[in-house]
């Protein structure tokens, strides 16, 4: 959570001076959607900011995915969408397209001793 605010203010220091900046904040959150640390990210409207602060919100790209394609991890079984793509308004309107690519994703709970590499999924957003 701390991490998330440090990023939340280094972004409010760039809308300070750009309010229409175009900005984009990834990677593995170890958090899904509706925790605090993609929350604090995002700025979410309904966590009480005011009407002017729509403008500095992060939009979650991610969401864009299909409903069954929305997961980045598979863990004991239950799926879960712990890596993000977000985005500025003026960024998130260029998006055309958002893909998890989880095809074959392994089961992080039962991975193979010695399995090499990621067990996290690649989310990838298209841009006009």
């Amino acid at each position: 959570q701390a991490q998330a605010l440090e990023a939340r203010l280094f972004i409010e220091r760039i809308f300070d001076r750009e309010p229409d900046a175009r900005i984009i904040v990834c990677g593995d959150f170890n958090a899904e959607p509706f925790e605090t640390p993609t929350r604090i990210l995002c700025g979410a409207p309904e966590d009480g900011a005011d009407d002017s602060f729509l403008n500095r919100r992060l939009e979650r790209l991610d969401m864009r995915a299909p409903v069954e394609r929305r997961f980045s991890v598979i863990h004991d079984g239950r799926k879960a969408l712990l890596d993000h793509v977000l985005a500025s308004p003026s960024l998130a309107r260029a998006c055309v397209s958002v893909e998890i690519f989880n095809t074959g994703l392994i089961d992080e709970a039962h991975a193979p001793q010695g399995f090499s590499g990621s067990l996290h999924a690649p989310v990838a957003a298209r841009f006009n």
